[in-house]
């Protein structure tokens, strides 16, 4: 068995400005969430998380990419929870909104129960995006210790890491410059590279 990190796609390591249309409502800074938000991947976890907290619900909005229209079984969890409507926002489009929406974001949060691998949190560390993650899984292993970590299965796990990260500007900075640090481990010629490598060990033997 060989392992093989995937890469980050070039456009998060760049410095371009793209429009961000959240930052056009003026409205509160915001956590962001990225992908489909069904079973596994633990919406509800978080939004139980972010609810929980009086001041996390004061003082931040959610904004999620990609994973369609927040469906309305989305709005009434939200609403029963105590989060109103204009406080969870969707946007979707390209790689290049994605890393401004990653750019400009107070934290990435990432509760899935499992991950593969996990390509999200490694765009948030390439864009200077605080990661707090799930500690289940691959994740760890792939954030390493560029992250602060929760027990998904927690809601007060959930909520006690966001805030542990989002009200410390000293943790802030901290997550940043180790994400920017442990990113550079992964790219797609180093992933291309030692694929090729693999297949040219395995014809060797072969023969």
């Amino acid at each position: 068995t060989s392992v093989i990190y995937l890469g980050v796609d070039k456009v998060f390591n760049q410095k371009d400005k793209f429009p961000n249309p959240y930052l056009n409502k003026k409205g509160k800074p915001y956590l962001l969430y990225v992908g489909s938000r069904a079973g596994y991947k633990n919406f509800n976890g978080f939004l139980s998380a972010f609810a929980n907290s009086i001041k996390l619900r004061n003082d931040f909005n959610i904004v999620c990419f990609g994973g369609g229209d927040i469906s309305d079984t989305e709005l009434n969890f939200a609403k029963q929870n105590g989060i109103s409507q204009n406080q969870l926002l969707q946007y979707g489009g390209s790689d290049k909104l994605l890393a401004q929406l990653y750019r400009d974001a107070s934290a990435f949060i990432y509760p899935s129960l499992y991950e593969g691998f996990g390509l999200p949190p490694l765009e948030a560390m390439a864009c200077s995006c605080p990661v707090i993650s799930s500690n289940t899984s691959s994740m760890p292993e792939v954030i390493s210790d560029a992250g602060e970590y929760f027990n998904p299965n927690s809601s007060e796990d959930i909520q006690q890491a966001i805030e542990a990260v989002i009200y410390s500007p000293s943790r802030i900075m901290q997550l940043k410059e180790k994400g920017i640090k442990r990113v550079k481990l992964f790219g797609w010629d180093k992933c291309a590279k030692e694929t090729l490598d693999v297949y040219k060990k395995i014809t060797k033997d072969s023969k």
